[in-house]
């Protein structure tokens, strides 16, 4: 991802505060997604692909 670990915690806090709701469940050996966290995943992802198509 070419960022630090506090640039992710901040950009994660601050989604968290935008969506008002938790992304991120932590567990006893990490952390996992919440449904939010799947749906900001899931349109991150199709917004990148829409806004940087692959050059072939």
């Amino acid at each position: 991802m070419h960022s630090s670990q506090p640039a992710v915690s901040h950009q994660l806090a601050s989604t968290k505060r935008e969506t008002r709701t938790p992304l991120l469940r932590r567990e006893p050996r990490g952390v996992t997604l919440t449904p939010a966290g799947r749906s900001v995943i899931a349109r991150s992802r199709a917004r990148t692909l829409h806004d940087h198509p692959r050059r072939r």
